[in-house]
């Protein structure tokens, strides 16, 4: 599996730092171990199933990189991952992670970097290209990025309307080769809530900025007699809301999130038709005025223009694709 023949440029030093190596087979993890141990890792330890509860997921929390298996079967290594970025599975949701597959399809690739791991690495792989990630990783680390479902290191392919800007995340196994001993717990607890702060409210912005599109994408399909999907977009509408209730912390904007919940939880209806009008109006005013609240720079007027020429944009473009399949179908 690894290359033993070609020599490395240099050993790190990275015995301050701490790796968890998570393989099904023992033989793997092995392998996996003696390359992190002459790139210079000493500190590791091995988990033969990918962490789900919290007794195990607690060995996460005080780890520099995290390397998991992505299979084709299986997406607990990517489910682990977005967990992690999330915050839900670790302390540190910047924990560097490499995924490993032996599938080299699209499918398993776009799971992984949906993640949002940091790289990937296609098994068999040589030892020199393990040093070559975890060294690309080291000194030009990819900044974050925050959508409304995606925390993870900036992909050019995920820029768009409701991306937030990069935001530079503690890297942990970088200080730790840099500053050995003398990175300190309270260091890197400090460093990791001051970027947990701007990433959190940074998702719930894009979550809400998520919401106003989701309203206007209803209210458009509402009336518009010719769409049979309103069901399904309130639906939507119902699911990102409630989700966004599990992010925001504060009081004041809970209280405003909430109200908002409860606006489209309880007050649209698919049979009311065009009665919805008065209820998406509400909350398009509410989530408008959370957004900024949240952070946006856009004013609420702002905002509900912008949400309106995406609705417009989605529309065409399934219009376009709807034309384009009826003209395949024809004689």
């Amino acid at each position: 599996m690894y290359d033993a023949q070609r020599p490395m440029k240099r050993t790190l030093l990275l015995e301050h730092a701490s790796a968890v190596l998570i393989e099904r087979p023992v033989a793997t993890r092995r392998l996996l171990r003696s390359a992190l141990h002459n790139i210079g890792l000493r500190e590791m330890r091995e988990l033969d199933q990918v962490p789900e509860n919290g007794a195990e997921t607690d060995l996460l929390h005080a780890v520099d990189l995290i390397v998991v298996d992505v299979s084709e079967e299986d997406h607990a290594g990517a489910r682990l991952v977005a967990n992690i970025r999330r915050r839900v599975a670790a302390f540190n949701p910047f924990i560097t992670t490499i995924a490993t597959s032996f599938a080299a399809t699209s499918s398993v690739i776009n799971v992984a970097v949906n993640a949002g791991t940091d790289g990937i690495l296609l098994k068999p792989f040589s030892q020199q290209q393990m040093y070559d990630q975890v060294l690309n990783l080291i000194e030009r680390r990819r900044p974050f990025v925050v959508t409304a479902n995606y925390i993870g290191p900036e992909r050019r392919s995920r820029a768009g309307i409701n991306q937030g800007p990069a935001i530079d995340v503690p890297n942990t196994l970088r200080d730790k080769l840099v500053k050995g001993r003398t990175y300190s717990h309270a260091e890197a607890t400090a460093s990791i809530e001051s970027a947990w702060g701007r990433v959190s409210r940074e998702f719930s912005l894009r979550g809400a900025v998520q919401i106003l599109y989701l309203i206007r994408l209803a209210k458009a399909a509402i009336e518009d007699p010719t769409q049979d999907d309103v069901g399904r977009e309130l639906a939507r509408l119902r699911d990102t809301a409630k989700d966004l209730l599990t992010r925001i912390a504060e009081t004041q904007l809970r209280e405003i999130a909430a109200e908002l919940t409860d606006w489209i939880t309880h007050r649209l209806d698919v049979r009311l038709g065009v009665g919805n009008a008065v209820a998406l109006d509400k909350i398009t005013r509410l989530t408008a005025t959370l957004s900024c609240l949240l952070g946006s720079l856009q004013t609420p007027e702002e905002l509900i223009l912008q949400a309106d020429r995406a609705v417009m944009e989605h529309r065409m473009r399934l219009a376009a694709a709807a034309a384009a399949i009826a003209g395949e179908e024809a004689p």
